[in-house]
């Protein structure tokens, strides 16, 4: 989906519900120009830059450097500038201020790790680099760079994340809950 400004783009990955007044979403941008961000009244922000050189985002109340794979949050509601020297792609959380909690992380070169859910929710792995297979139960779910897998769960989520044979994986965790 382009930008209204024309400095980017955004492809949303998946919402929760397919309205307006979704809880979550989750989206990768190109951005292309430097140029203010839309607004999102009522939603939290995270925000994880993939690629390109460092960001900067600028808000009323100061600017932040956003670091490779460093997950940043702010409100939506907050005016935002973005400054790129160079196109630069990132990994977006919108969800709706008290009615979703969210939290980011990120794995690096990583190997085996245990994923676990918590409270019941939603669980979506990004692999942002590499290859890696998702071992739950009796499963293995094979991931490349740039695939996205959702698990929503009633009770709590464990499983394995294991590096392709040979390699490393950088991905990113995002949890949501209620």
């Amino acid at each position: 989906m382009p930008w209204k400004n024309g400095g980017g783009e955004t492809w949303e990955i998946a919402r929760d519900v397919e309205t307006d007044d979704y809880g979550w979403r989750l989206s990768v941008a190109e951005v292309r120009q430097s140029g203010p961000f839309s607004a999102f009244p009522g939603y939290e922000r995270i925000i994880v830059q993939l690629a390109g050189p460092p960001m900067r985002l600028t808000h009323p109340t100061g600017t932040k450097e956003l670091g490779a794979l460093v997950p940043y949050s702010f409100s939506g509601d907050v005016a935002t500038e973005g400054t790129v020297t160079e196109p630069a792609r990132d990994f977006n959380v919108l969800y709706k201020r008290g009615r979703i909690r969210a939290q980011a992380e990120a794995l690096i070169a990583a190997g085996d790790h245990v994923l676990m859910s918590g409270p019941p929710g939603t669980l979506a792995l990004h692999i942002v680099r590499g290859a890696a297979m998702l071992l739950r139960g009796e499963g293995e779910t094979p991931l490349l760079a740039g695939d996205t897998l959702l698990v929503t769960s009633d009770s709590p989520f464990v499983a394995s994340l294991r590096a392709a044979a040979g390699t490393a994986y950088d991905a990113l965790v995002v949890r949501l809950t209620k």
